[in-house]
């Protein structure tokens, strides 16, 4: 054992400030619309490759099962939230 290294006292630190979604709603700031506009971007990313998947799918399946085709196609047309 080093007895140069002495036994340090462990600390904790404070835990974060919790802020609830609503003050942040209420009045956003520019770093709020920042993160908003970012994460909105992101979605919107997200959901033109899940539909490219889609109809990557549905034309993968289409000589083997038509009817799931016809129903990835569909989800492919749908808007997130319908």
């Amino acid at each position: 054992m080093n007895s140069s290294i002495s036994a340090l006292k462990f600390t904790p630190a404070a835990p974060a400030p919790r802020v609830s979604t609503a003050a942040l709603s209420a009045r956003p700031g520019p770093m709020a619309r920042w993160c908003q506009a970012v994460w909105h971007a992101l979605e919107a990313v997200g959901h033109a490759r899940a539909r490219r998947e889609l109809l990557m799918l549905a034309d993968r399946w289409q000589s083997g099962q038509p009817e799931l085709a016809a129903e990835l196609r569909a989800a492919a047309r749908r808007r997130v939230g319908d």
